[in-house]
């Protein structure tokens, strides 16, 4: 999977996200909901990593578990976990 890697920044100024190799990510209309959603798209690479980490922490916790989930991780949580990174890749 490509795409621009992050650390992506948020300039509300100019309702405009960059990474931090000064190469524009996207250019937004200026109303606060942008504002909102500028935020959330600067922060869509550290949420990916973060997924992925997530996601392979679980999985080495069940190793450990005989492949029961446990209480805190209900079996049908991790369908949604990987989905939301098979979008993010392109795969869905």
């Amino acid at each position: 999977m490509s795409f621009t890697k992050g650390r992506w920044e948020y300039d509300r100024a100019q309702a405009e996200v960059w990474n931090l190799d000064d190469v524009k990510i996207a250019s937004l209309a200026e109303t606060e909901l942008v504002h909102q959603n500028g935020a959330l798209i600067a922060a869509a690479p550290d949420l990916y990593e973060a997924l992925k980490m997530a996601v392979h922490i679980i999985e080495l916790f069940l190793r450990t578990q005989d492949g029961a989930f446990p209480n805190a991780v209900r079996e049908e949580e991790m369908p949604l976990l990987k989905a939301a990174i098979a979008k993010a890749e392109g795969r869905q």
